[in-house]
């Protein structure tokens, strides 16, 4: 919604004009002369009949007004609910300026001669609005006391008011005055306006009679709002909307500069932006996700109403776009799928489904393009899929989360699935216990429409926030290096690599190696974050068979160290020797700040044999900094086992 030029200046972008809520249809009349193209700014197909047209040579503001020439020529609009207008307030006001006196209806609807509405003028120039419907006993008619349109030649504006839903609420308003009525049929309280099933007419009622001669332009239909209720001064003006910022959109994709200008879309439609002041609006663009710039093309997929199906349309001026082309069932795979994301790489165009990949190739003529379908995995949200430099000969590749949770890499040809994820899953991620890992499983793709990616060169990460579990806006990430392949939580840890490790009891266990040599176990609970903590730190398995089976009495030896103001703290020390067994009793040591300060503290436990595996905890739950672990070893009657033979120790 702000755009900036490299001076590092920046200006709010907004997206143009947008009309309030209740403006329901509004036609300037503005075109080139004797143009039968009328275009409503709330979206409406206005379709001129016979001779209706723009007129250039007489108008109120702008470019022109609509010219009838009263002998058969009007405008349709299809049936809506947005003028239907039950008891509802509503204004109909418009300029209008006669070529002759004669009685001629100025709009209406009217389905048969039992049920109908419309406005009017007689041949003494008084204003009729009349409303019938036999069969809901609804009859009004409202007529001016006085002759109000008189004057060929002359513009007048127009108001016709309902403003509350009491006996007979309504104003007609010539020129910003109030005008005296005379009700030939009252209109009751909460009486409601017919509902007529029939194309809206402006410039005959409905029934082919006593059609319009004359002009109308800044012709307005407003609901839900009395917008007078007392003398005004007329527009001085035609009527604009008021700026609105870009902001409605869940979906963003923009394309590449081209010749000083940036094409923005939205899910409310394709902007140009120049650079400065508003972006406007490219004309007849198709309303779609994904937009893309390729070859000479500007690309559009995802397309409302056929969201399996994309257009594309040659570069011309950026205001418009020319006749374009679809794609039609180029991405079909029968399925109920799907376009969800579009991306360039090695010249290739590529499209994402949920559970596919297309490669479209531009071949120049007969056909234009060639769609294949290259793979059976996909990807369930465009802005996760982030082109990657990985070097080497693997060269650029575009890495992505798959739809079953799985971490992706793609070189235009082939899929290297990066993390598969355990599924097995028996522990609440969000229970109090401590014995469940965040997971890509525990991904929310309901959600998905707000997972995002980026790419961290400099470090060599892609970065994946993510909705987890029950929660509903994004509040977790997961980084992979995909310099050393490691895949973790980021939580502000730095780590070389990882793995997903399955208990015997089925629960995940997450292995994340640092830099540093170390070895760390993410858990659910509080984790450290350097400077109070309620956290512990559990080591890997280490196997029996790394300790020789024959070794008794075993003696665990942990040094460590801890930076704090308090004198001595308090650490405990668990451990257990299978996946599915509790930790042991808790023993606990102590560290004493004033003895112990400058190299750390060496306590031994008697741990015995190990018949299966080992496994060591440490916990903390203190307002203090965590302490450093240097290392962990077990010494038996030979050699001590070093962390570096079968497991790293853990920080």
């Amino acid at each position: 919604s702000r755009a900036s030029n490299p001076d590092g200046t920046w200006d709010a972008l907004t997206g143009g004009s947008n009309w309030d809520v209740y403006t329901k249809l509004m036609l300037h009349g503005d075109g080139s002369d004797t143009s039968q193209t009328i275009t409503d700014e709330v979206s409406h197909t206005v379709t001129a009949v016979n001779q209706a047209q723009i007129d250039t040579e007489f108008k109120k503001f702008g470019t022109g007004s609509i010219l009838f020439d009263g002998t058969g020529d009007y405008l349709t609009v299809p049936d809506s609910g947005e003028w239907d207008f039950g008891t509802a307030k509503f204004t109909i006001d418009f300029w209008i300026r006669l070529n002759t006196t004669d009685y001629m209806y100025i709009i209406g609807q009217y389905e048969d001669g039992t049920k109908y509405w419309f406005l009017s003028k007689d041949d003494n120039g008084k204003l009729n609005f009349v409303a019938l419907d036999n069969g809901s006993a609804i009859s009004f008619n409202l007529q001016s006391t006085n002759a109000l349109l008189t004057s060929t030649g002359t513009w007048y504006h127009v108001a016709v008011v309902r403003y509350g839903t009491g006996q007979n609420n309504m104003y007609m308003f010539v020129d910003g005055d109030l005008k005296s009525n005379n009700w030939q049929v009252t209109m009751e309280a909460d009486e409601s306006m017919p509902e007529v099933s029939s194309l809206l007419y402006i410039g005959q009622r409905g029934d082919n009679t006593s059609y319009m001669n004359g002009w109308l332009e800044e012709f307005r239909l407003s609901k839900g709002i009395a917008r007078w209720t007392a003398n005004f001064t007329s527009p001085t003006s035609a009527y604009s909307g008021g700026a609105f910022a870009i902001t409605a959109s869940r979906f963003w994709t923009m394309a590449d500069w081209q010749s000083g200008r940036a094409l923005i879309n939205s899910d409310i439609g394709l902007y140009t932006y120049t650079g400065t002041g508003d972006a406007s609006t490219v004309s007849a663009a198709p309303i779609g996700k994904f937009l893309i710039i390729w070859k000479k093309y500007a690309f559009i997929f995802g397309i409302r109403g056929s969201p399996n199906n994309g257009q594309y349309s040659t570069i011309s001026d950026y205001t418009t776009w020319p006749a374009g082309n679809t794609f039609s069932n180029a991405f079909d795979t029968s399925d109920g799928d799907v376009i969800t994301g579009v991306r360039i790489l090695k010249g290739k165009l590529y499209i994402f489904k949920r559970y596919s990949i297309f490669r479209i190739t531009y071949l120049g003529s007969s056909p234009e393009f060639q769609v294949d379908q290259i793979s059976g995995v996909g990807c369930p949200s465009h802005y996760i899929i982030k082109e990657v430099d990985m070097g080497g000969e693997i060269g650029t590749v575009l890495m992505f989360l798959t739809t079953d949770k799985k971490l992706a890499i793609f070189d235009g040809y082939n899929i290297q699935i990066i993390n598969d994820v355990l599924t097995e899953e028996t522990n609440d991620l969000f229970a109090s216990s401590d014995d469940q890992p965040l997971s890509f499983s525990d991904m929310n793709l309901r959600y998905v429409d707000l997972f995002h990616a980026v790419v961290k060169s400099d470090t060599s990460e892609y970065i994946l926030y993510c909705v987890l579990g029950s929660d509903t806006s994004v509040a977790y990430g997961f980084v992979f290096d995909y310099r050393v392949g490691g895949v973790y939580p980021y939580d502000g840890q730095v780590f070389a690599s990882s793995c997903y490790a399955l208990s015997t009891n089925k629960s995940k266990k997450l292995y994340c190696t640092g830099y540093t040599g170390y070895t760390w176990l993410q858990e659910s609970g509080d984790d450290d974050d350097g400077t109070d903590i309620n956290a512990y730190w559990v080591s890997g398995k280490i196997k029996a068979e790394g300790v020789a089976l024959l070794n008794k009495n075993l003696l665990l030896g942990i040094n460590i160290k801890e930076i704090t103001s308090s004198s001595t703290l308090n650490i405990g020390m668990e451990y257990r020797f299978d996946w599915n067994v509790s930790w042991l009793t808790s023993q606990n040591f102590n560290f004493d700040h004033n003895d112990e300060l400058a190299f750390g503290k060496i306590k031994v436990f008697d741990i015995g044999n190990i018949n299966n595996m080992l496994q060591v905890k440490l916990k903390d739950n203190s307002g203090n900094p965590a302490p450093t672990i240097y290392s962990i070893e077990l010494f038996g009657d030979l050699q001590p086992l070093g962390v570096s033979i079968q497991d790293r120790a853990t920080s």
